[in-house]
C-alpha cells in the first residue's frame, strides 16, 4: 500500500514496523562504536593535555581550549575508526544473498574481494 510516511516520504509501507525499522540494529551498532571512541578518545585527550601542560587549569578560557582541542581530535578519531563498520555495515544491508542477509564478517570479506 502507498502512503506517506516520515517526512513526507511517499512509499511502500506494505511491511509494517518491520520494514520501517529493518535498519535499526545496524544504525545502533554504528552510533554506540562512534560514541564509544570519541568519549574515551576525548577523556584520554584531556588528561594527556592537562598532564603535559598543567597551567592550562588556570584560567577558563585555556581549560575550554583544551576541550575545544580534545573534541576535535577525539571527533577525528571515532570517524576514522567508525567508518569502515559504517561501510561494511552499509554494504551487509544493501546486500541479501538468497533472501537472506550477509553476516557482517562474511560481508567483510566480500567487500574487500
Amino acid at each position: 500500500r502507498e502512503g506517506v510516511g516520515v517526512g513526507g516520504f511517499v512509499g511502500d509501507f506494505g511491511g509494517g514496523f518491520k520494514t520501517l525499522y529493518a535498519g535499526f540494529p545496524s544504525l545502533v551498532t554504528r552510533q554506540v562504536i562512534f560514541g564509544s571512541v570519541k568519549f574515551l578518545a576525548f577523556e584520554r585527550a584531556c588528561e594527556a593535555l592537562f598532564a603535559a601542560f598543567p597551567s592550562l587549569h588556570e584560567t577558563t578560557a585555556t581549560a575550554l581550549g583544551v576541550s575545544l582541542v580534545a573534541g576535535a581530535l577525539s571527533g577525528a578519531l571515532s570517524s576514522v575508526i567508525s567508518q569502515p563498520a559504517d561501510s561494511i555495515l552499509t554494504y551487509v544491508a544493501k546486500n541479501k544473498v538468497d533472501n537472506a542477509s550477509v553476516g557482517v564478517f562474511d560481508g567483510g570479506m566480500l567487500m574487500v574481494e
